[in-house]
């Protein structure tokens, strides 16, 4: 998690600030209380640049939309650049939500850890972009998978399991509607097919504590290999958390974008995406906030 240390300005122009970085491992203690809410400016190599803006999270100006986000195969850059192995990949999240998705070869766990999944799977590489991009929107229509999950889907899933037998039957789906080239044709034969992947466990904590090194050209060299890809978060939860907006608690754990704060004898969930553009201070939130089952235990 950013945060900006915002200098006042007197001429009241947008000023650049130091920015601070704060780990959301398990066991961090975050004691900050949320004020007002306005746009959040823009983050670059030099720093921060706030905005007055009342516009939140973003105003007008500092408000943008990554275009290959919107590409179904067409391009809608005025130069293609996009000429790298990119992965069509299937994201499971329980209990039995699927989603298809589309990243740079070397980004494929690294993006199943930024969306939270329970479960990646590899379908196919290719050589560009564009076909990645255009398999992917096939794929969505003919066997019916959805390319986006909200938040709040996800925040469902937290406490379950995965359904395995749902993944088999929307893999062949897959085979049955799409352009992707598995060897499989039978309901045996997906089984079959999902026994012979290697399976990589990926503890998301450990990954957390880590240090951050730029090691991006090593991975490139050697990308994620087709397998299916488990991600453990260990939250061990037993019911669904609490959503708030809330920065006071000991951290859980992330999945994805959420945040699972553990305060006051309660388990939240908080949407990091609605703490962005709110003024902190220091020192527990003193607001009353809804309890879970938990605190009546």
């Amino acid at each position: 998690m950013y945060l900006s240390h915002v200098e006042p300005q007197a001429d009241g122009l947008d000023s650049l600030n130091e920015v601070e970085f704060i780990s959301l491992a398990p066991g961090t203690e975050l004691a900050y209380t949320l004020g007002q809410r306005h746009c959040a400016g823009v983050i670059t190599d030099e720093g921060h640049y706030s905005c007055r803006n009342t516009s939140a999270p973003h105003c007008r100006e500092h408000n943008s939309t990554w275009v290959c986000a919107k590409c179904t195969g067409t391009c809608l850059k005025d130069e293609m650049d996009c000429y790298e192995p990119h992965v069509i990949y299937l994201a499971v999240f329980a209990p039995d939500i699927h989603k298809v998705g589309v990243t740079k070869q070397w980004r494929l766990t690294q993006r199943l850890v930024e969306q939270g999944a329970d479960y990646g799977i590899h379908l196919q590489t290719v050589s560009n972009g564009r076909i990645a991009r255009e398999r992917e929107a096939e794929i969505a229509t003919t066997a019916s998978i959805t390319d986006r999950i909200r938040a709040v889907t996800k925040h469902t899933s937290l406490y379950q399991d995965v359904d395995e037998s749902a993944v088999a039957t929307q893999l062949a789906d897959v085979k049955a509607e799409s352009a992707i080239e598995l060897d499989i044709g039978s309901q045996a034969g997906i089984n079959a097919y999902i026994e012979s992947l290697p399976e990589v466990d990926l503890s998301v904590s450990e990954l957390m504590t880590e240090a951050v090194v730029d090691n991006r050209d090593e991975i490139k060299e050697n990308p994620d290999p087709p397998a299916i890809y488990r991600l453990g978060y260990d939250l061990k939860l037993s019911d669904r958390p609490v959503s708030e907006t809330i920065a006071t608690g000991t951290v859980r754990g992330i999945k994805g974008r959420l945040i699972i704060l553990d305060y006051a004898g309660s388990t939240y969930t908080v949407d990091m995406r609605d703490l962005v553009g709110h003024t902190i201070n220091s020192g527990t939130t003193t607001r009353n906030l809804q309890a879970s089952l938990d605190a009546w235990k």
